[in-house]
This record gives structure tokens, sequence and C-alpha cells, in this order.
């Protein structure tokens, strides 16, 4: 997948780079066939071609700092360079003497930053300036690089505070005060919590719960009337009774 993308911008760095005829002289940055990790370091190769006589060459070096970063650079082909590492990035090179040809003129080390996102970096030149030994102007044409840079890994996500937990985890375990309980009894909710006066104390097996005389239920039953009406009736059947057999004791002597 890696090599797929840094094909894919290759290739659209390429589109974007006209096509030069042959026998054009071109300054041309040539990138390694790489996809450089984070703090990891690689070359890139300057090279001339098709050139005519040239005493003097200067240059500003344009990157992508978001990612990479300009650590060193190293004479090939042309000896003498001059290049600002970290003080504009410029380039300069000076040889009375003059010259032409094809090939590789300097070495540029870069290292990707340690914090640079995923993506292609570029790499080209500006303010391109060159004058042979006659100090008159030399055109060349610029063929600018770029490669793949791997991101960053991603940071670890914040722990959670020590003595703390989060209820919404499974298994999280809950916070409760000393005395009072967190599961409610069955058919009653946790707001309904039982006092300790409200708590009935166990019954023996096989022996039904007594009914207070308080409970709402006792003082809206109609039983207590009834008994109490029967008491009523019974006793004044019972005295009326008595008095009948009284009675009658007497006029039959």
């Amino acid at each position: 997948m890696k090599k797929i993308k840094y094909l894919l911008a290759l290739a659209a760095l390429l589109l974007c780079v006209p096509a030069l005829a042959a026998g054009t002289p071109c300054l041309e940055i040539e990138v390694p066939a790489q996809s450089p990790k984070p703090q990891e370091e690689f070359t890139v190769e300057l090279s001339l071609h098709d050139i005519p006589s040239i005493a003097a060459l200067g240059f500003h070096i344009s990157y992508d700092k978001t990612r990479l970063e300009l650590t060193g650079y190293e004479d090939a082909g042309l000896t003498g360079w001059m290049v600002g590492i970290g003080q504009g990035e410029d380039a300069v090179w000076v040889n009375e003497k003059g010259w032409s040809g094809d090939g590789t003129c300097l070495k540029l080390t870069f290292r990707v930053k340690q914090d640079a996102t995923e993506g292609t970096a570029s790499i080209g030149i500006t303010d391109l300036e060159a004058y042979n030994a006659r100090e008159e102007a030399v055109a060349l044409a610029v063929t600018p690089g770029g490669l793949y840079v791997q991101g960053a890994p991603a940071k670890p996500a914040d722990p959670a505070s020590p003595g703390t937990a989060d209820s919404s985890q499974p298994g999280a375990p809950t916070t409760s005060t000393p005395g009072q309980t967190n599961s409610a009894p069955a058919g009653q909710t946790p707001s309904e919590e039982p006092t300790p006066g409200d708590v009935a104390a166990p019954q023996p097996s096989g022996e039904s719960p007594t009914v207070e005389a308080d409970s709402p239920a006792a003082e809206n039953s109609p039983l207590p009337i009834v008994i109490t009406v029967a008491v009523i009736i019974a006793a004044c059947g019972g005295a009326f009774l008595l008095r009948r057999r009284n009675r009658h004791l007497q006029d039959n002597p």
C-alpha cells in the first residue's frame, strides 16, 4: 500500500512538470525510492543535464518544512559548494575555469520531522541563476522532486486518573455510602429504600406474617363492624328469651 501511494504521488509530480526537449539544459532533483519515517534521514541528488560551460551557479532550496528539515550537504561533481544550512537554505558554487556536461553536482541530506504528517513532501529549486565565464546568464530548467513520507504514530489516549471509575464502562465499581445498598428488592425501585425501622422480622417457615392493626387493609375491612352488630343482636336476643322464660315460670308455678 505504501509503495502504491508513493508511485501515485510520483506520477502526480511528473504530470505537473512540463516535458523538456532533448538537449535542454536543466537541473533535476532526484529523490530516493523510499518512504522514510519520522526521524529518518535520506539523501537527495541534484543533477545537471546538457549543461554548456558555466562558471557560477546559485539557487534557493525550497522544500516542505512541515515534514522535512535540511541537515547537511556534500560536494558531488562540482566542488566548493557553500550551503546555508538553517540560514536561508541558499546554495552557491563558483569556479572561474567553468564546467560543462552531465552528472550529479550536489547532494543534500534531509530528515523527516518527528511530528510529520503522512503525505507527499515536495523538494524544489527557486531563484536559480547560472553564468558562464564571460558573466553571461545561462538559462536552466528545473525538474523538482518529492517523496512520500510516513506519518508520526498516533499518541495513546490519556489513562484515567487513579481513584476514579467510569460508571459507563462494563464492570466498573459503583460507589455507595455506609448503611446503604445499591440494589433494591424485587418489585421496589432504588428510591424506595427501606429505613431501619421498616424492616420486617423474618417469619418462621409455614407461618404467615401477622397483619398489623393499623394497616390500611384492616381499617377498611367491614369484618369488625359485622362482628360487633352480631354480638349486639345476640345479646338482645338472649335477654329477650330470658325475660320470656322468667315470665312463663311466674304464670305457671
